[in-house]
């Protein structure tokens, strides 16, 4: 496959579709996910809570985690590493989620070491970036995107990470940008990483705006937070990529 045909495959075939529980989801969750179609063309990953990790046993689609910690071992008391996420059977873990950025004084550099990790066990990155109201408002938007690439990135090839660009200011307020927004910044993104990264979308992503979400270039699928905790919702954010 030559290299335009590589990129055109990558940017119209590779769909990736991740549900990020937060602190939410019950065994009964567990069991009406087993409903849950993907598309062909499409991965579909699932992040419960750690503790329920080790009920998705035979699922039909990937296994993600919501954190993991920039160490293989030690005494870290209530974490976990990137190596019993992949004896649990995870492929997936999302690192820099915003709320944890806030929550819990994430930076850049701890995301990075963090992301090196992750892959050393085999676990692919999906590493969150995005602005705040004030900074998008301020013009700012750019350079803090930008600075949060650099940093998160440092030493990783591109294809080895999925960047997930998600606007603060959007998180669970059922707010998200216009179309040539998002687009502006899957440009900016590609302009830095290249055309083989993997860019998706997370902010108030729901039944509703996932269609034309999709419709956006060069996007390869959502992050989706509290739309994925209601089944028949998440399936139709599913179904809005048409390949």
């Amino acid at each position: 496959m030559d290299q335009a045909a590589s990129f055109i495959y990558h940017i119209f075939m590779n769909r990736l579709i991740i549900a990020n529980w937060k602190m939410n989801g019950s065994f009964q969750l567990i069991h009406e996910f087993q409903s849950i179609q993907r598309k062909l063309g499409t991965t579909i990953v699932v992040c419960p809570p750690s503790c329920y990790l080790s009920l998705f046993k035979s699922v039909p689609f990937s296994l993600g985690a919501q954190n993991c910690h920039c160490e293989s071992c030690g005494a870290y008391t209530g974490e976990i590493s990137a190596t019993q996420l992949n004896e649990l059977g995870c492929t997936y873990v999302i690192l820099g989620h915003s709320e944890r950025r806030m929550q819990n004084k994430e930076t850049d550099d701890l995301i990075n070491k963090k992301a090196l990790q992750a892959i050393q066990r085999c676990l692919t990155p999906v590493i969150c970036i995005g602005e705040t109201l004030e900074e998008r408002q301020e013009n700012r938007f750019e350079h803090v995107l930008l600075s949060q690439i650099d940093r998160t990135t440092h030493l990783i090839p591109t294809d080895q990470y999925v960047i997930a660009y998600e606007p603060v200011w959007s998180i669970g307020t059922g707010l998200t940008p216009i179309a040539k927004d998002i687009q502006d910044i899957i440009a900016l993104i590609r302009k830095r990483l290249g055309d083989n990264v993997t860019v998706i979308y997370g902010g108030s992503v729901n039944d509703k705006n996932a269609s034309s979400l999709a419709e956006i270039p060069h996007l390869n699928g959502f992050l989706v937070g509290g739309a994925s905790l209601r089944v028949r919702t998440f399936q139709s954010i599913v179904d809005a990529f048409q390949t």
